[in-house]
């Protein structure tokens, strides 16, 4: 099957204001992230989703600056107040409006206070408020009094968000922050990032490898995927347009026979239970065939484009 890469509506939904990536690209030891292009506007959040190893965290990383990517095309960041900013210049003021939360406390001091951390915060971000991060701190139920070192992987998330939220942060990146925290917050978590992009100057990046999450927050998706240590963009849009090129299709191994092989993604024979993904964007099925068809849901698809990807199946 070849990767769709959805770029047709890149420069559509490209505003005055927002992020602009062509072509990016990264290379590390054994994987190379490859021309990855997306947009995102203000008062959006964009999901990307992959297995490991496709190179999610590679693209935040080059985002933000940790890692720099090898090239790409353009990169620009347009915010009413900071203006137009080429993110490959990694200019201070563009830095400035960036916050990044991720899993592990990663380069934070882990035996200072989570207070005490406020007053090193705000030498680089001069507009950081510490009451309102202390504030933010109680209301997630952390001690500000706490050493990093003593908090747990969900309380150090929480920490982070309570960091991100208490300056004038208008892009946030977000490296797959829910996978450590309980069933509550992390609802709690979906409905914060709402918050942040209702005012729609803000903007969410956030990636995921739980495809059910993306129903929660996400209003785009960008999906990678893993091709002999190449990173791709198979699919940018929103769920839907995603979720309108596929069927899976549950019937007798008889019956799968009768679809088109080019239109047959990955087919899994079990037992007496017999399912195939099909792309609908190579045909229309049969009247035979279509009666068994039905909408598959993001988890579904990414299992069975995986399983492709895999060299097995069809």
């Amino acid at each position: 099957m070849c990767i769709y890469c959805a770029y047709k509506n890149i420069r559509e939904v490209y505003m005055e204001e927002g992020l602009f990536i062509r072509n990016l690209t990264k290379k590390i030891e054994g994987f190379t992230l490859s021309e990855v292009s997306f947009s995102v506007r203000p008062g959006e959040i964009l999901g990307v989703i992959g297995e490991n190893g496709s190179g999610k965290s590679t693209l935040l990383n080059a985002l933000i600056g940790l890692n720099k990517a090898d090239c790409f095309d353009e990169g620009i960041y347009r915010n009413s107040k900071l203006g137009r900013e080429d993110i490959r210049l990694g200019s201070k003021a563009y830095k400035e409006r960036l916050a990044f939360v991720r899993q592990e406390l990663m380069y934070y001091p882990l035996f200072v206070k989570c207070e005490e951390f406020a007053d090193m915060y705000g030498r680089y971000y001069k507009e950081f408020d510490k009451k309102t991060y202390v504030q933010r701190l109680i209301d997630y139920g952390i001690d500000p009094l706490k050493d990093f070192a003593e908090l747990s992987t969900g309380e150090g998330v929480k920490a982070q968000l309570a960091l991100a939220t208490s300056y004038s942060a208008k892009l946030f990146i977000m490296d797959e922050p829910t996978g450590v925290l309980d069933m509550d917050f992390r609802q709690e978590f979906y409905d914060e990032i709402r918050k942040l992009v209702a005012d729609e100057e803000k903007i969410v990046i956030m990636a995921t490898n739980l495809a059910e999450e993306l129903e929660h927050f996400a209003d785009r998706i960008l999906w990678l995927v893993n091709t002999d240590g190449v990173g791709k963009v198979m699919f940018f849009g929103t769920i839907d347009e995603l979720m309108d090129n596929y069927r899976l299709v549950e019937a007798e191994e008889t019956l799968l026979k009768e679809i088109p092989a080019d239109m047959v993604v990955y087919k899994k024979v079990s037992g007496t239970h017999s399912e195939a993904l099909i792309d609908m964007r190579k045909g229309a099925l049969s009247t035979i065939v279509a009666p068994y068809a039905r909408m598959a849901d993001m988890s579904e698809i990414m299992y069975h484009v995986i399983k492709k990807q895999d060299g097995e199946g069809v």
